[in-house]
């Protein structure tokens, strides 16, 4: 049954990014997809960092507006309760749009912290089916490994003829 899981898409500085899942994560042919996850990995790595940057600067925005409003309110009235003076800042329009602009960009880093580590669990995947299908073959004798000099080891009976070359002595 081949499940799919569909396209993910993110905003990192006002740029739409997508990835279909189930064509990027899937392990394809091995040279292919070894030739090619590094550079996944780099590229998903740095929208990750743009958008925990993204993060804390939405975070610091909404940090430095709750300041000065709760400033501004104090010199209005500097005997007011903090729980009223609280409250005034939770009943301002602005005050929702901070907030849903700190969960829009916890999303995306969340969202691209995930992708990233998908794509370094492939890497893993990718490197064990690279050493199993290389044992494969040497086990079944398909495959040969250069000496030393760019030559062919010779084969006998499913065994590798070991060439080791005595040193000289002086």
């Amino acid at each position: 049954m081949n499940k799919k899981y569909g396209i993910i898409s993110v905003d990192v500085d006002g740029e739409q990014v997508s990835m279909d899942v189930d064509e990027e994560l899937r392990i394809g042919d091995i040279d292919y997809d070894m030739g090619r996850v590094a550079a996944q990995m780099a590229f998903w790595g740095e929208l990750w960092g743009q958008a925990e940057s993204q993060r804390v600067e939405a975070d610091s925005d909404y940090r430095f507006w709750r300041a000065q409003l709760g400033e501004s309110i104090l010199n209005k009235d500097p005997k007011i309760p903090e729980w009223k003076a609280k409250q005034k800042i939770e009943a301002s329009p602005k005050f929702q749009r901070y907030k849903d602009g700190i969960a829009k960009a916890a999303r995306n880093a969340t969202m691209l912290r995930a992708v990233f580590l998908s794509f370094q669990t492939k890497a893993s995947m990718l490197q064990s089916k690279g050493a199993r299908a290389r044992a494969e073959m040497e086990a079944t004798g398909m495959a040969t490994k250069r000496k030393p000099g760019g030559e062919r080891e010779v084969l006998k009976d499913k065994m590798r003829k070991m060439n080791i070359k005595k040193k000289k002595s002086v």
